[in-house]
């Protein structure tokens, strides 16, 4: 994700799907509010500290896994971790899930 002062890399989606992060083996119930091929922003979390590790599980879609970048409202942004680029199944998947929300831009 870009910052908020310049052009975005990835369209983004707005989506408000239930989701469950893993963090530290932990798991908490969240909204992902929108989502990119890039990463994601979630709410309704415990805040998390920026670069922290973050499993992000939705339903039809492969486990992502990023880091939190910053702080967003009751939540974070999360970009997802570059090792998509040589996971050929884990990429498929969640750029399949993003090309279902095409129509959907919301910056």
């Amino acid at each position: 994700m870009q910052s908020d002062s310049g052009p975005r890399q990835h369209p983004r989606y707005d989506i408000n799907q239930p989701g469950k992060l893993v963090v530290d083996g932990q798991t908490h119930d969240a909204t992902v509010v929108n989502v990119s091929t890039g990463g994601a922003a979630v709410t309704d979390v415990p805040l998390f500290s920026n670069d922290m590790f973050i499993e992000l599980h939705m339903e039809g879609v492969a486990t992502m896994e990023g880091r939190v970048v910053r702080q967003v409202g009751s939540g974070f942004a999360l970009v997802f971790d570059d090792k998509y680029e040589g996971n050929k199944e884990a990429r498929h998947a969640r750029d399949d899930f993003v090309k279902t929300l095409r129509g959907r831009e919301t910056c």
